[in-house]
């Protein structure tokens, strides 16, 4: 669940995310935010980045309609609680390794 809150800019009202809760354990994390919306829960000089979601959409010439479903996942709940049910599914990660 993602909780909004507004602030003013120079000559105009915005509104950004505030905080983020875990959608199966439910911790609120108010530091998970940027100001481009992209939740990253974050941690001194650590990253992490959960991304659950499906989308789908229909359409043709003349306009469609589409949803994104997205769930909020912590770091925590994603290693402890998600991943091994994947893996007992069946499920394999794609992993991708990088250095800077």
């Amino acid at each position: 669940m993602i909780r909004k809150e507004k602030y003013t800019a120079p000559a105009e009202e915005r509104q950004r995310t505030a905080s983020v809760t875990c959608d199966l354990c439910e911790a609120e994390f108010n530091e998970a935010c940027d100001l481009r919306d992209t939740i990253k829960w974050s941690g001194d000089y650590t990253e992490h980045e959960t991304t659950v979601s499906h989308s789908k959409s229909s359409g043709g010439q003349y306009g469609g309609y589409g949803d994104h479903a997205i769930y909020h996942v912590c770091p925590k709940c994603f290693v402890e609680k998600l991943e091994p049910w994947l893996k007992s599914q069946g499920a394999q990660p794609t992993i991708i390794e990088f250095d800077w």
